[in-house]
């Protein structure tokens, strides 16, 4: 349970930084549209960048999820498998 509670605090983290890449794109946007940024190679420069950035943290984040609910699904057959009562009654020949 302790495992599962940290890749979702994990996953978490990796949304929020998702989230604040999005974020720094809208703003780079604003200082191109007002003019504040003036260099337009700067700007094409960073804006890849930062997409780049964008689809790999939303590949990252898909493999994590999908690792984690793999992890999740495996241990779930492991504990539902792991108690079985009929396994528990004593062979009375032994």
């Amino acid at each position: 349970m302790v495992r599962r509670k940290y890749k979702s605090d994990f996953i978490r983290f990796l949304v929020v930084a998702l989230a604040s890449n999005d974020e720094t794109i809208d703003h780079l946007e604003i200082l191109h549209e007002t003019k504040s940024l003036n260099d337009q190679e700067l700007f094409n420069d960073l804006y890849d960048r930062l997409h780049r950035l964008g689809r790999k943290l939303n590949s990252f984040i898909k493999a994590v999820e999908a690792e984690h609910n793999n992890f999740s699904s495996k241990q779930r057959l492991s504990s539902d498998s792991s108690h079985n009562p009929v396994s528990e009654i004593k062979n009375p020949e032994s």
